[in-house]
């Protein structure tokens, strides 16, 4: 950091100053939660673009409903739950057959261990109004 070089001691300061610790949590705080809602953004520009799901690997669509998923903190975002929940089914919806449902499905409830991700499940993603939509798509696809 170009700080560290110009102040003398800053990063002594960095390492122990209260303010600073919390500040720096704050702010990656929101950083998570900024980048959960251009995940939406991008589910949300998508939707009607069959030729960009066409290129979208399984990876790449359980990335994206974990960059979706809300925590403790999802009243501060821009986007509601209802709308969170809609962008994650829809990306669901491009699944193009069982295998690449079930590698999404386990992707986000057994993630790989060194990624420093914790099980997200879609029930959890969604309100009661989307259930029957996600039924059918278990229904569609088989279930774990």
């Amino acid at each position: 950091m170009v700080l560290d070089e110009i102040v003398p001691g800053y990063r002594s300061y960095k390492q122990r100053n209260k303010a600073f610790l919390i500040l720096e949590s704050v702010y990656h705080h929101f950083k998570d939660i900024e980048e959960r809602d251009r995940a939406i953004q991008t589910v949300k520009n998508a939707q009607n673009d069959e030729q960009r799901w066409h290129y979208a690997t399984w990876q790449m669509k359980v990335n994206l409903i974990y960059d979706m998923r809300h925590e403790e903190s999802f009243w501060i975002g821009d986007y509601s739950t209802e709308e969170r929940g809609e962008a994650v089914l829809d990306v669901l919806e491009t699944v193009r057959h069982g295998e690449e449902f079930d590698k999404i499905s386990k992707g986000l409830t057994a993630p790989k261990r060194g990624l420093g991700r914790k099980s997200v499940f879609i029930e959890n993603l969604i309100n009661d109004n989307q259930i029957q939509r996600w039924d059918l798509l278990k229904a569609k696809y088989g279930t774990l």
